[in-house]
C-alpha cells in the first residue's frame, strides 16, 4: 500500500517517516499479533534473517518546500515460500511461511493505522526520543557486524546504535563512531 501524507516539516524531517513506518508496522506484527519480527535499518523489517516488509518513502516538493511524502509499505503476509523464486528462498520469507498461519491482511492494515496514527502524532510534534525507543527495542541491525552501502563507499563496521535522529551509528575497527545518514546495510558474519 501506499500512505499520502502532508506533514508540515522540513525533507530532513520528512526522511523520519522511514523510522516512524517501520516502527508502526513492527509494533503492529510484534505487540498486537505476537510475531517475532524485527527491524534492519533503514527499511525493512525481517523474521529471522528473511525480509518480510519494505518501505519507501519518497517526498514531493517544491523547491524546499515539502508538498507530500508518499511512504510504499510491502509486507509479505500470507504469499506461500515455495512460490518464491529460488534465488529469493534464503532472503524473502512471508509471515504465513514462517508462522503456518493465515492471516487477514484488512485486519494487520486496521491496526497498523491505529498505532502508525499514534506514532505519527509524535512525530508531527516532534517527539520523537519515543519513536526512537521503539525502533532500538525491535532493532536486528544493533549489535551486529554490517557493510554499509552509503553509494561513495563500503565500510565494514559494527552497528551500536542509532542516533535521536534516525542515523546508524557505526563502530570502526579503530573504535571511531561514525553516523550514517543514509545507505543501505547488509548484516553479516564476521568476516
Amino acid at each position: 500500500m501506499t500512505m499520502i501524507l502532508r506533514p508540515e516539516v522540513s525533507l530532513k524531517e520528512a526522511s523520519k517517516l522511514t523510522i516512524v513506518t517501520g516502527v508502526a508496522i513492527a509494533k503492529t506484527l510484534h505487540d498486537v499479533f505476537d510475531i517475532d519480527v524485527g527491524i534492519k535499518w533503514p527499511n525493512d523489517l525481517l523474521i529471522g534473517n528473511k525480509k518480510i516488509c519494505g518501505i519507501l518513502t519518497e517526498a514531493v516538493t517544491d523547491y524546499d518546500e515539502i508538498k507530500a511524502v508518499l511512504v510504499g509499505i510491502g509486507v509479505d503476509v500470507n504469499f506461500d515460500e515455495d512460490k518464491l523464486p529460488d534465488k529469493l528462498k534464503d532472503v524473502a520469507t512471508s509471515v504465513k511461511a514462517e508462522l503456518d498461519t493465515e492471516y487477514n491482511r484488512a485486519e494487520i492494515i486496521k491496526e497498523f493505522f491505529k498505532v502508525f496514527e499514534e506514532l505519527y502524532e509524535q512525530y508531527k510534534k516532534h517527539d520523537f526520543k519515543y519513536i526512537v525507543s521503539e525502533w532500538r527495542r525491535l532493532s536486528t541491525t544493533t549489535g551486529n557486524r554490517v557493510k554499509v552501502y552509503t553509494g561513495r563507499k563500503v565500510i565494514y563496521a559494527d552497528a551500536v546504535g542509532i542516533t535521536n535522529e534516525g542515523a546508524l551509528i557505526i563502530e570502526h575497527e579503530d573504535g571511531k563512531l561514525e553516523k550514517v545518514i543514509s545507505g543501505e546495510i547488509e548484516i553479516i558474519d564476521d568476516e
